[in-house]
């Protein structure tokens, strides 16, 4: 999504049940919901390219993020 001119550029992921969106450090967070394989999927912000090759499984389907920086 570009929110400047308002236009969607290009879609990473498409269907499935995702929620919660992180940007932190050029990455993309987002928490995969899927009954098959949830977790947290990652993407780099500058290529739009997902640097998970399978969700990083956390137990339990993501609702939600939170950075802890020491």
């Amino acid at each position: 999504y570009n929110p400047t001119t308002k236009a969607i550029t290009s879609t990473l992921l498409t269907a499935g049940s995702y929620n919660g969106l992180l940007v932190h450090n050029n990455k993309l967070y987002v928490g995969d919901q899927s009954t098959s394989a949830p977790g947290i999927r990652i993407f780099n912000v500058q290529t739009l390219a997902e640097e998970t090759t399978a969700p990083i499984n956390v137990g339990l389907p993501p609702k939600s993020f939170i950075v802890i920086q020491q």
